[in-house]
């Protein structure tokens, strides 16, 4: 926890995109850079 809040520690993670899809309160955010939309469709 950093300033109250949650914090993901990105070096650790493997793009998984569990914690986003499990949290309930929705409070994973991601950022996917541009080529991952497109190819996600996301």
């Amino acid at each position: 926890i950093v300033d109250g809040k949650a914090h993901m520690d990105t070096r650790k993670c493997i793009r998984c995109y569990c914690c986003h899809e499990l949290c309930p309160e929705e409070a994973v955010e991601l950022h996917r850079p541009w080529l991952g939309r497109l190819l996600i469709g996301r």
